[in-house]
């Protein structure tokens, strides 16, 4: 009978398990670079540029919410929430969201369209959020809030606040509520002289948005 070698056993269960482990990070890598139906990719290099106090993030993982650090990859389906504390999420062409205090926003949608280009949207559930986006063209950003939403153009900037469903102010410049005008065919009131018409000019960029808007001068 040959003697038994457990340092040998030992090694050969090791390499098992090793291939074992990198079989499946193989089948999970391939599922991510599979195409979705409509033929958009998962792929997406979003992550956590800031973390600043109490900020913690659940992603879709089954574990739950869990405390979270600078530089963590955000995937679709994952939420982030800060308590006492702020968070920025930086995009791959640089642009970025950031989270006041007291605030959770969830990514229902982080894809990349078969251009190349990015489709992402945000859903504010609760407390204030600001959005920076470069002027990347052929990239889309949709911002959810309430039961509305909202697609965002390039080159923006807009700060969002929601308390609950049926409170919430949307802060954005003057120029670009110029052109979310201009997008449904309204831009005949623009043509005024801008402070002989603010009435009409906010009542009618509310009942497109369908929330109350401040005109942020700077």
């Amino acid at each position: 009978m040959k003697n038994f070698s457990f340092p040998k056993a030992l090694a050969s269960l090791s390499i098992l398990l090793l291939a074992g482990v990198m079989q499946a990070q193989t089948t999970d890598e391939n599922d991510a670079n599979q195409p979705t139906a409509t033929g958009n990719s998962k792929v997406r290099i979003v992550r956590l540029s800031q973390v600043k106090g109490e900020v913690q993030v659940d992603r879709h993982t089954g574990r739950g919410f869990e405390d979270a650090m600078a530089n963590l990859p955000i995937v679709e389906g994952s939420q982030l929430r800060t308590v006492e504390g702020i968070a920025e999420v930086e995009f791959e062409d640089n642009s970025t969201l950031r989270l006041a205090p007291n605030s959770l926003i969830e990514f229902p949608s982080l894809e990349r369209l078969p251009t190349g280009k990015t489709a992402s949207s945000v859903h504010l559930l609760r407390g204030t959020m600001y959005v920076s986006l470069l002027k990347t063209q052929g990239n889309q950003f949709t911002l959810l809030f309430g039961e509305r939403k909202l697609d965002l153009p390039p080159a923006i900037h807009i700060r969002v606040q929601c308390r609950n469903k049926d409170q919430i102010v949307i802060a954005l410049p003057i120029d670009i509520l110029r052109r979310l005008i201009d997008n449904f065919d309204l831009n005949r009131s623009w043509k005024q002289p801008r402070e002989q018409r603010p009435d009409l000019r906010l009542k009618r960029i509310r009942n497109f948005l369908s929330a109350p808007v401040i005109i942020d001068e700077h």
